[in-house]
């Protein structure tokens, strides 16, 4: 679907070859000579408008700063002309409001420039406020799936660590064994916590390094445990 522009020039003949170029590029000129009709207008729902700076003399400014605030309101970008050779800092006082200028009405390749950068702005911002919509709305699942990855956590945390004969996992601290060997650790995933044993002993070494995954294998527990309750004499110790 091709742009619709609206043109408000004073002069028609001026006018209708600002249309006719338009056209000829693909765009959908819509014509006011005045800024009463210019309003009207915008019900067609223009994505730019051309407009003569001129007006603004010609019509006061009340219904020129009127015209600038359903502009804005609007949201429609607007490119000031001047068919009397004002400059581009008188023009973008009469309205602040504007997104920019051009100096000669008559210059095809300016105009189709200044209107090419204008749509290329105007999509630009329609996809980063998009993008910003999106990556919102991701975020917001996000803090979803994190809320409920956090209450299954919290499900699957044991009502009280698991007690073994005599030994509370909680009271489990680092010991020595007089057998020479390797260390080893064991990690209680299940209750989220490290819980560090050193072991001298290969034999508790390999059956604790078979304790993997989210589950703490009861075998491997035990002989840890049996390890830890054997007297210090049957473990070599002095």
């Amino acid at each position: 679907m091709s742009e619709k522009i609206l043109i408000t020039q004073k002069d028609d003949e001026a006018r209708q070859r600002l249309c006719a170029m338009l056209k000829v590029e693909g765009y959908q000129p819509l014509e006011a000579d005045n800024l009463e009709l210019a309003i009207r207008m915008l019900h067609k729902f223009p994505a730019l408008l051309l407009l003569e700076v001129e007006l603004a003399a010609m019509e006061g400014p009340g219904p020129w700063n009127a015209f600038g605030q359903i502009c804005k309101t609007a949201g429609i970008p607007c490119l000031l002309f001047s068919s009397r050779d004002q400059p581009a800092e008188k023009m973008q006082e009469l309205a602040p409001w504007a997104a920019g200028t051009f100096q000669d009405p008559e210059n095809c390749n300016e105009i189709l420039l200044k209107v090419a950068n204008q749509f290329t702005i105007h999509r630009l911002t329609y996809e980063f406020k998009l993008a910003q919509n999106l990556l919102l709305e991701k975020h917001m699942q996000l803090e979803k799936f994190l809320r409920s990855a956090t209450h299954i956590q919290k499900s699957l945390e044991p009502s009280r660590f698991p007690r073994i004969g005599n030994l509370d996992l909680r009271q489990l601290r680092a010991r020595q064994f007089g057998h020479n060997g390797a260390r080893g650790t064991f990690v209680s995933r299940r209750c989220y916590k490290f819980i560090a044993v050193e072991i001298r002993s290969s034999q508790c070494k390999e059956q604790l390094a078979t304790a993997d995954g989210p589950r703490i294998r009861t075998h491997a527990v035990e002989d840890a445990v049996r390890a830890l309750q054997r007297p210090m004499h049957r473990r070599g110790g002095g």
